[in-house]
């Protein structure tokens, strides 16, 4: 089912949706060929609240499981065809996957053809991370459903996908082979109990909640992680800490920076020029006139 055909809503549509919608936007576009593509999008991304997607499947019968939001997709296929994290803006991510279009015309395809390409070659590498990332992989064969793969793995909220687009990106700018980036991913861990337990307070105190030590997310805590005590099951447990650019920018970066400490035949990927290209470090400016001297 072609999510985008579920616009007759009670409820007006808002901005957001509007812009997703907007198919002459170049982003907007790559995204519907992406979404439509990706065996990851395959009925699971949502235009609407989940209820009324629930509602709508169903009524038609179709199979409907959501996970992300039809602008964190259209995100993510934005930064695997290169415009990285430069997409503070709808204006800046336009402009910028605009360039990469015109760049690929120079072989003489139109504006359309090269844009489907790139389309054809982000599915192509949002199926491979399919098979491979760990929850993602599982749902690809069957073993989890949408819902139990929220309730375990960080990478289920949108935050987490666009850190996978980003390292995927940063694969290609940097030239280094995708599926050893993809591999190199597997290895980290994603799942929300993936804890570990703090020192100790060096004052001796031992006031904790419930005589246990603190926990932390073992890689993510304080990007895609935030742990916290849970008072019913009187245990730690790691939620996502929500999609703030701040929040996975660092850790696109941490990531980066561990493949590259782990992997040393990927180093480039966390070379200041390919973090430059994907966004995490601004360009520098070329110096401007000299002033001007009074005579």
């Amino acid at each position: 089912m072609d999510q985008g055909v579920t616009m007759a809503s009670t409820k007006p549509i808002s901005p957001s949706l509007i812009a997703v919608m907007d198919k002459s936007a170049t982003p907007n576009r790559l995204g519907q060929h992406v979404i439509r593509r990706a065996k990851l999008f395959e009925g699971r991304v949502t235009y609407l609240a989940s209820a009324a997607h629930k509602e709508l499947a169903k009524e038609t019968g179709d199979a409907f499981e959501a996970l992300y939001p039809a602008a964190a997709a259209r995100s993510a296929a934005s930064a695997i065809a290169g415009v990285g994290v430069r997409d503070r803006s709808p204006e800046i991510r336009e402009t910028h996957l605009d360039a990469i279009v015109q760049a690929r015309t120079a072989a003489g395809s139109s504006g359309d053809e090269a844009l489907a390409l790139i389309g054809d070659e982000v599915v192509e590498l949002l199926d491979l991370a399919f098979e491979r990332m760990p929850g993602w992989r599982e749902i690809a064969e069957g073993t989890i459903s949408v819902t139990e793969f929220r309730q375990q793995y960080l990478h289920s909220a949108a935050a987490g996908l666009h850190v996978i687009a980003n390292c995927i990106a940063a694969a290609r700018i940097a030239k280094v082979p995708v599926p050893e980036v993809l591999d190199a991913l597997v290895e980290i861990p994603w799942r929300r109990d993936a804890l570990q337990t703090e020192a100790p307070p060096k004052d001796g105190s031992t006031d904790l909640t419930d005589q246990k030590l603190p926990a932390l997310h073992r890689f993510f805590e304080g990007t895609l992680a935030k742990t916290v005590w849970d008072e019913r099951a009187r245990s730690w447990r790691s939620s996502a800490s929500g999609a703030t650019r701040a929040g996975y920018e660092s850790a696109i970066n941490r990531v980066l920076h561990h493949i590259c400490k782990e992997h040393p035949e990927l180093k480039a990927i966390a070379s200041d020029d390919t973090f430059t290209e994907l966004g995490l470090i601004a360009r520098k400016r070329k110096p401007g006139r000299p002033k001007k001297t009074a005579e």
